[in-house]
């Protein structure tokens, strides 16, 4: 997102927050909340989901940015890397401090990783028997 205000100046990268917002908020259930969690972050609270699902919508957010039209934003391709955490897959507990902490370490892990990407929480690498993300 820097090297979009950099590059572009600010009011693309306005323009860019609030695309990016606008689509997470026409991606989620009406049950769900979307925040602006700092800078260039969104979080996305959604209630009664498993990490199969949640991983299912972040990949298609995934897909939604990345279908934007460059064009709007002086050519720059938009890109985002999402990290996902799920209260309590396993029984345990979490404050929401420690979930948010979850999410946002998943969150660097794509960021680490490459970008442009999703990953999960350790936690929740196995959910309904199915393999996510190692």
């Amino acid at each position: 997102f820097k090297r979009i205000n950099d590059r572009f100046g600010h009011p693309v990268g306005d323009r860019v927050i609030k695309t990016v917002a606008d689509t997470i908020v026409g991606s989620v259930r009406e049950s769900d909340v979307v925040g602006r969690y700092g800078g260039e972050e969104f979080l996305v609270c959604m209630p009664h989901i498993d990490a199969v699902a949640a991983r299912e919508f972040a990949e298609r957010l995934l897909a939604a940015v990345r279908g934007l039209d460059a064009l709007d934003f002086g050519g720059a391709a938009l890109t985002v890397s999402i990290g996902i955490a799920v209260l309590g897959p396993h029984g345990q507990r979490f404050s929401a401090a420690e979930l948010i902490r979850r999410a946002d370490a998943a969150l660097y892990r794509s960021k680490d990783e490459g970008r442009d990407r999703v990953s999960l929480d350790a936690l929740n690498v196995v959910d309904a028997g199915r393999l996510l993300h190692t």
